[in-house]
């Protein structure tokens, strides 16, 4: 989408800045309206302030922690983790040592498939204007295929998992015996 028709439909749909309740109205509408390419913009705003909303919760829930792993199943550009980095540098009780691992579908229209690794590089120079130790690992694959030996979980690290609008995704027992949806949560 051109600059100047992203900046129009902002306009159009009235993005209110801070109101998540109401971005996700607007979402509503203009899907119910049949007004695609709004949406979808929408749809990303929201997924914008959702990345910086988990990324506070993230930074609270792990600030003691020595070594932590990310596991995010959409990573997408990566730069939702631009100001978690940020935090944990700015941390009093030392520097953690990060791993994220970046799970992008690699069939997807959207999809980073062998690009993941550009994502990663973005990642590493971050880290390094931090002083984050930071470990990135590349993982393309749909997200319900994911499975725990794919990810490398070591003993000691804190485990945070980003499904950010991925986990409906995700199969339940209506739709697989096996049920991998709660699979993937019982890790």
């Amino acid at each position: 989408m051109e600059p100047v028709q992203r900046k129009r439909l902002k306009e159009e749909a009235d993005i209110p800045k801070s109101d998540v309740k109401q971005l996700l109205v607007k979402c509503a509408e203009a899907l119910s309206e049949n007004k695609i390419e709004t949406f979808n913009m929408l749809v990303q705003e929201a997924q914008g302030v959702v990345s910086i909303t988990a990324n506070g919760a993230i930074a609270e829930a792990l600030r003691n922690e020595d070594r932590i792993h990310i596991i995010d199943f959409q990573i997408a550009q990566g730069t939702q983790w631009i100001t978690l980095i940020q935090a944990l540098a700015a941390r009093p009780q030392g520097l953690p040592h990060v791993r994220i691992t970046g799970i992008d579908d690699p069939v997807s229209e959207y999809a980073r498939g062998d690009n993941l690794d550009l994502v990663g590089k973005m990642l590493s120079e971050m880290s390094k204007k931090f002083n984050i130790p930071l470990e990135f690992n590349a993982l393309p694959v749909y997200g319900p295929k994911v499975s725990r030996d794919m990810l490398d979980i070591r003993p000691g690290e804190a485990l945070a998992v980003n499904f950010t609008l991925q986990l409906h995704h995700t199969p339940d027992e209506s739709v697989d015996v096996n049920n991998p949806r709660d699979g993937l949560l019982r890790w």
